[in-house]
């Protein structure tokens, strides 16, 4: 029975279907597989054609730019607590209607500075994650009045960073006076804003 494409009937296109699942599943390559592709490709390569690859690929994606910096260092104006302050306010512009407030269910997504903290943590710079939990949570607390949260989502991420804050210093082998200006930040901070 013919449908209604043209009179193509079902079974041409049942036919083309499986040819594209065949050609799908031909072309898809194990994670295991491409790691060993990318392997071989980079002991083979020159090391100066890798850094003028690698720079044209920073060039296109600043997470990428952030998270080598988290991998191999940055300076300390990149790794300010203004400077963090600053990124995660530009996210909020992403999110904002035509008349300055953010629009129903546009919520912020606040997951590349967690990836980024955890980067730093598993690096060992504890001190860079504490910023970067600062700075959302700071953010966050600061924007509260101009977003919709009936649906908790901002005082959940609050909670999440703050949580994080605090857990990176607990687990940080910091010596008693480090830990306790830790604690006085989020006391001297969000006692001055209130996030609900």
């Amino acid at each position: 029975m013919p449908l209604q494409l043209g009179g193509y009937c079902k079974h041409v296109v049942a036919v083309l279907l499986q040819l594209a699942q065949n050609h799908l599943d031909a072309t898809r390559v194990s994670s295991e597989e491409r790691e060993q592709r990318v392997d071989s490709a980079l002991q083979k390569e020159d090391r100066g054609r890798l850094k003028e690859s690698l720079q044209q690929e920073l060039e296109w994606g600043p997470e990428l730019q952030h998270r080598l910096l988290a991998r191999f260092g940055n300076t300390e104006a990149e790794n300010s607590l203004q400077n963090y302050r600053n990124q995660v306010r530009k996210l909020y512009t992403e999110v904002t209607g035509t008349h300055g407030l953010r629009e129903y269910d546009g919520q912020v997504d606040f997951s590349f500075f967690y990836d980024l903290a955890r980067n730093y943590c598993n690096n060992g710079d504890v001190g860079a994650a504490a910023k970067i939990y600062g700075a959302v949570s700071e953010v966050i607390a600061a924007e509260m009045d101009r977003v919709d949260n009936s649906t908790g989502y901002y005082g959940d991420e609050f909670q999440w960073a703050v949580s994080h804050y605090a857990g990176v210093l607990a687990e940080a082998e910091l010596d008693f006076q480090a830990k306790k200006s830790g604690i006085d930040y989020l006391f001297e901070k969000f006692l001055e804003d209130d996030s609900d």
